[in-house]
């Protein structure tokens, strides 16, 4: 008995040690084998033991000293009245629960009634499927040399076909005897059963919303979790978000002594931040995993298109455009991430947004008056909402659409002016969104557009006539010849201005400036402000206000500059909600400088020295060399000399004359130069006499 025992569990180690090393090997195979095992420290919940009634053999199903699942005769007589047993028979049977289960190797020892079969027991392992035995092993018995009671029994240790069930049975030919120790007549204590599964667990998402399962583009935070499936049970659990591990699980304790030895229960699905990966835009990898009993596993993975990059729109188009130039339009253009835009939506002057598929869109604006367009993108990646990206904030243009106008101006008068008179015109008023109040609040309310009539001065040009001498055909002696012929026609005078755009005036002076505006085509603008610019003529460019001055009927105004230095002068129109800005040309005042001259004796020996002093007045000292000084006499006159002047304008210099004989009046004059820094024309100062004799 010992001897049998122990080889039962030497071989039930090797047995082991084979499964374990091929359930160590079944996440790269396509099949593995898990060990079911009966009665080791527990119970056999594998095994049932259908018995048919009133065949009066019991059976136990305790891990008793018997054995867990043994075949007991019952002490009741049979149905004959004696102390036998006829025709009694009963089996334990374990049958796998699923086809993708079978059993390849079984392992098993007993105990048996010594006298089995002569007290007319027969008792044999079977299995097979579906109906059909595949094979059997017959119980063989160790008493150890004594016929009483019970000796070792039953043992088995084989590679099988593969079967769906496994069993045991006893039963009784004819007239049995109940002569084993306790009524036993098969019992077995231990039973291991290797088993096969050729396929993984059934996987899937947990949910419809999971991340695995969105298609396109996504952004943003998602669930990614999985629920998996196994007749074996589901052992270990893995989620996999671009080759880290995110979320696992493993049953630490499996139920050996089931089929399906751990649970089927989903993997708590974790929140995925794709905004970490990539930058947040770009491809991850996706992967869950599981693996029953037999180690053999089951993978769904896939990639993950990911785009968080945030949707701008550019708008583009003129800021202000003439209403002669029929429609414009303003170019919207978007620019998104990987997943590329799916569309803009523009909103007009406050009305119903439009939506235009595509990155780009010309929107087109028309209508006298002020217009706004907001735009917005959106993207082709989605939330966990269904939510794709907006551009945020909106983007806005203006865009100013205006009769044209003509700005003039001038030194001088305007000839041939306009004729202009009042007179009454219908308009259209485009749609347009207001605040008005209701009940007290402001509201936004939409006025529709409509047409009204407005007041305007209408201009036109003057004409007058004129004889001009103009080649007619006519038929002279039967050939056609061109004659002159004079006729008089109409001719048209438009406004000119006359004058120079050049005028020079004296040093601390006020100088008188006209000018002319309207629209182009014939209509003078009254009661518009002008605003009048200047700059010192110093190639600096600094442009200040001179006067603000309001336009008459006839669309002339004018205006006074004050004194000052040479400038560029322009008139400049802002515009307003109908009418565009415009500018003139620049016109040129030239103003000279003004240099003071003083000596320190008009009278000096030969040989004397004088000084000479001065200021150059108006500011606007350029550093460097401004002055030149100039000596004449006779008639000859030459430059000697160039003075310092200081940042304040004022100058000295002396002049020491040579031996000489006789009286000779020299003269002396300071002349600017023509520097580009310096606002003002070259000028002299007077002249300033010395008379030079003996002493």
């Amino acid at each position: 008995m010992f001897k049998g025992t122990a080889l039962l569990r030497r071989t039930l180690t090797f047995v082991l040690l084979l499964l374990l090393g091929s359930a160590c090997l079944a996440d790269a195979a396509s099949a593995g084998t898990y060990a079911v095992l009966s009665c080791s420290g527990n119970d056999a919940p594998v095994f049932q033991s259908p018995i048919p009634t009133g065949f009066g053999l019991g059976v136990n199903d305790e891990c008793a000293t018997l054995g867990p699942l043994a075949l007991v005769a019952t002490s009741f007589p049979a149905t004959n009245g004696s102390g036998e047993f006829l025709q009694a028979a009963a089996q334990w049977n374990a049958v796998t629960p699923s086809s993708a289960l079978s059993i390849v190797f079984i392992n098993a020892d007993g105990s048996a009634d010594c006298n089995l079969a002569t007290d007319g027991w027969s008792a044999s392992y079977f299995w097979g499927d579906n109906g059909t035995n595949y094979g059997t092993s017959p119980v063989s018995i160790d008493c150890h040399g004594g016929p009483e009671g019970n000796g070792e029994a039953g043992y088995v240790n084989q590679a099988i076909e593969p079967s769906r069930y496994f069993g045991f049975y006893a039963n009784c030919n004819g007239a049995c005897a109940a002569a084993g120790a306790a009524n036993l007549v098969f019992g077995v204590r231990t039973v291991t059963l290797v088993v096969e599964e050729d396929t993984g667990p059934s996987l899937q998402p947990s949910e419809a919303n999971d991340l695995y399962n969105q298609a396109g583009w996504v952004r943003g935070t998602f669930q990614a979790g999985s629920i998996a499936t196994d007749p074996s049970g589901v052992c270990t659990m893995q989620t996999v978000a671009n080759g880290v591990v995110v979320a696992s699980y493993r049953d630490a304790a499996p139920d050996a002594s089931n089929w399906a030895q751990c649970p089927d229960s989903p993997l708590s699905p974790p929140n995925i931040d794709t905004t970490g990966y990539h930058d947040g835009s770009g491809a991850i990898s996706l992967a869950y995993s599981a693996s029953n009993a037999a180690g053999v596993g089951a993978q769904l993975s896939r990639s993950i298109n990911v785009d968080n990059a945030a949707v701008n729109v550019a708008l583009s188009g003129p800021s202000e455009a003439p209403a002669t130039a029929g429609t414009q339009y303003i170019t919207a253009t978007a620019t998104a991430g990987l997943s590329g835009v799916q569309g803009i939506s523009c909103s007009l002057d406050g009305g119903p947004a439009q939506w235009y598929a595509g990155s780009t869109e010309r929107v087109p604006v028309s209508g006298l008056g002020n217009h706004t367009l907001t735009c917005r993108a959106e993207n082709n990646s989605y939330n966990s909402s269904g939510q794709a990206l907006w551009s945020a904030p909106a983007t806005t243009f203006k865009m100013d659409i205006g009769d044209p106008t003509v700005s003039g101006i001038s030194f001088s008068k305007i000839i041939h002016g306009l004729k202009c008179k009042r007179a009454k015109e219908r308009v259209r008023v485009p749609a347009r969104w207001v605040l008005a109040r209701r009940h007290g609040k402001l509201v936004r309310v939409r006025r529709r557009a409509h047409s009204k009539v407005v007041r305007v001065v209408k201009c036109h040009p003057r004409i007058v006539k004129r004889t001009v001498t103009v080649l007619v055909k006519k038929k002279r002696h039967g050939r056609t010849v061109l004659v002159r012929h004079k006729k008089v026609e109409k001719v048209v005078l438009p406004p000119k201005i006359v004058g120079r755009a050049s005028k020079r005036v004296a040093f601390g002076k006020a100088a008188s400036i006209s000018g002319f505006l309207g629209t182009s085509d014939g209509v003078a603008l009254a009661g518009h402000t002008v605003e009048v610019l200047t700059t010192p003529d110093d190639g600096l460019g600094q442009w200040t206000p001179a006067a603000a001055v309001t336009t008459a009927a006839n669309g002339v105004w004018t205006a006074t500059l004050p004194p000052g230095p040479s400038r560029l002068v322009e008139a400049a129109y802002a515009g307003d909600s109908t009418t565009l800005a415009s500018s003139s040309a620049s016109i040129h005042l030239v103003v000279p400088a003004r240099v003071k001259i003083h000596v320190s004796r008009r009278r000096t020996p030969w040989g004397g020295q004088i000084l000479i002093s001065g200021r150059v007045l108006g500011g606007y000292i350029p550093a460097g060399k401004l002055l030149r000084l100039r000596i004449g006499v006779a008639g000859v006159r030459g430059t000697v000399g160039i003075p310092s002047v200081r940042p304040n304008g004022r100058f000295s210099t002396t002049w020491t004359f040579a031996a000489g004989r006789g009286a000779v009046r020299y003269w002396f004059s300071v002349s600017t130069l023509n520097e580009a820094d310096y606002p003002y024309a070259p000028a002299s100062s007077r002249r300033v006499y010395v008379t030079v004799g003996p002493g």
